[in-house]
């Protein structure tokens, strides 16, 4: 079962992150799966929440083991991470 923590939408695309930090990129018409982005999964349970927030641009992902993810709205490729 894929629990959704998150949703934004841009450009025809749903944007949504699950409990296990993984990012998915699906068309907002039919549902399907354009993309999926695993991240860090974190072995220590925290109360931390992953985020995403959107530009025109870029996607900018938060998970909870701390690593920011900057994914290109266009390709939907990673730009950059830290």
């Amino acid at each position: 079962i894929i629990i959704f923590r998150f949703l934004k939408i841009i450009d025809n695309k749903l944007v949504a992150s699950n409990q296990n930090n993984s990012l998915y990129f699906l068309d907002l018409i039919n549902g399907n799966q354009i993309k999926l982005i695993p991240t860090e999964d974190t072995l220590v349970k925290n109360r931390f929440i992953n985020n995403i927030s959107l530009n025109d641009t870029h996607s900018l992902f938060l998970n909870t083991y701390g690593s920011l993810y900057a994914i290109d709205n266009t390709n939907i490729k990673i730009n950059w991470f830290t």
